[in-house]
């Protein structure tokens, strides 16, 4: 399966995990058996570095969507933010530029009318914050 079709994947779980308010493995393996996934070790590792920094990825949205609230947001951008910004942040193989690329195709194909351009200017926001911290 190519990291597209995983992170597509991994954005439909987390709506789902968000819709249900259940962010258990259990969502996941059912999710899992649902679609007829087999073990990923891309949606793995993605999925566990959000779930273990859950708490600091929401922070993290809340302070770079302007004006925005984790409780405004769109689900299915809330989904695909919280993704691409657990990739941003805990996975530094990947380039920032495909995850930010990737994600705002996701936010176009799923999203309303203004989600590719919301979901990439919040994350050129968090890279954008990321760089500087790291120059710190």
């Amino acid at each position: 399966m190519t990291r597209t079709k995983s992170r597509e994947l991994l954005m439909q779980l987390l709506f789902l995990m968000e819709a249900q308010k259940d962010f258990t493995r259990d969502v996941r393996e059912r999710f899992y058996e649902n679609q007829e996934i087999a073990e990923n070790q891309f949606m793995e590792v993605l999925l566990n570095h959000y779930l273990e920094n859950r708490k600091d990825i929401d922070e993290v949205l809340d302070q770079c969507a302007d004006n925005w609230t984790i409780h405004r947001i769109n689900r299915v951008d809330l989904a695909i933010l919280r993704m691409a910004t657990a990739e941003l942040l805990y996975m530094k193989e990947v380039p920032s530029a495909v995850i930010i690329n990737e994600a705002v195709n996701l936010a176009k194909k799923y999203g309303i009318d203004d989600s590719g351009k919301f979901v990439n200017g919040v994350l050129g926001s968090i890279y954008k914050r990321q760089k500087k911290d790291e120059t710190k």
